[in-house]
């Protein structure tokens, strides 16, 4: 069996940079940064290792400027690329890799509330758990 992806990575960025990650907004946005993310792809690239590609959204503080913002996203982006090399519940992280080098953050402001949003996404390369089912 795989990890869970979104699950996982919740865990670790909250614990990481102490912030609150989420994987939907329906019950509002919280005021404070926050990071949400969601699983938009990827497939069993063998039948050892998973290669899901995750979608982040990083936003800023509602009280917060664009340069606050990209700052916030950049140590997002920089705990992600961090992650290769551990492990989520013994299933080890092979490889991670920004989807968006050449672009680097996508500045995608939010329409309606007019916060700070930064994007980009990452592809990972995950094994099977410890107990290989």
């Amino acid at each position: 069996m795989f990890p869970d992806i979104e699950d996982h990575l919740k865990t670790a960025l909250a614990d990481t940079l102490d912030v609150t990650v989420v994987t939907s907004t329906t019950g509002g946005l919280p005021g404070e940064e926050f990071v949400k993310l969601n699983r938009t792809g990827g497939a069993q690239s063998t039948i050892v290792t998973d290669a899901p590609v995750v979608t982040f959204e990083c936003w800023g503080a509602a009280d917060r400027t664009r340069t606050e913002a990209a700052e916030f996203a950049e140590a997002v982006r920089s705990a992600v690329l961090d992650l290769k090399g551990t492990q989520f519940d013994g299933a080890p992280v092979h490889k991670v890799s920004n989807a968006d080098a050449d672009a680097g953050l996508t500045n995608d402001p939010d329409e309606d509330t007019g916060r700070h949003r930064f994007t980009f996404v990452a592809t990972f390369v995950v094994g099977r758990t410890r107990d290989g089912s």
